[in-house]
């Protein structure tokens, strides 16, 4: 099966789960567990990868999958084990695909270990591609958690 089909596989899974209350913004990633578990081929993007990551990657204890929003309103997913120097990078103009660009960022999440960041760095770029109000729709509940918290 090729990405397309796949991609309208999960679209048509996440409309149905989302119209029958089972999901909201988690949606596509509720029905891309749902692929994975009956063993559906999932094809995944491809993501950034270093041998020289490996010696850091073991003492890590935790990685992040980060989107950036760019100027012109594009959204830039990412994964590293270390933001905060990883943004300086990205703002200092050292990263090639940001390089010239205003960044913001805009949402994070931190993952046990350098696969499974990779893992959903791929399925946050899918669904950008596919649709990306659902990742408007995690930003802004991002957003409202920060706000709520207290941690602007």
């Amino acid at each position: 099966m090729d990405i397309r089909n796949q991609r309208r596989l999960v679209t048509k899974r996440a409309q149905t789960l989302i119209k029958s209350g089972v999901a909201g913004p988690d949606a596509y990633k509720k029905a891309w567990a749902e692929i994975k578990e009956q063993d559906a081929p999932v094809k995944q993007v491809s993501t950034e990868y270093s041998k020289a990551w490996e010696k850091g990657d073991k003492e890590a204890t935790r990685f992040f999958v980060y989107i950036l929003k760019l100027d012109g309103g594009e959204f830039y997913i990412g994964h590293t084990r270390d933001l905060r120097p990883r943004l300086f990078e990205h703002k200092d103009g050292t990263t090639p695909s940001t390089k010239g660009r205003t960044i913001k960022l805009q949402y994070f999440e931190i993952l046990p270990d350098r696969n499974a960041a990779r893992i959903r760095e791929s399925e946050l770029k899918i669904i950008r591609d596919s649709n990306p109000r659902i990742i408007i729709q995690m930003i802004i509940d991002f957003k409202d958690l920060t706000n709520e918290l207290n941690y602007d």
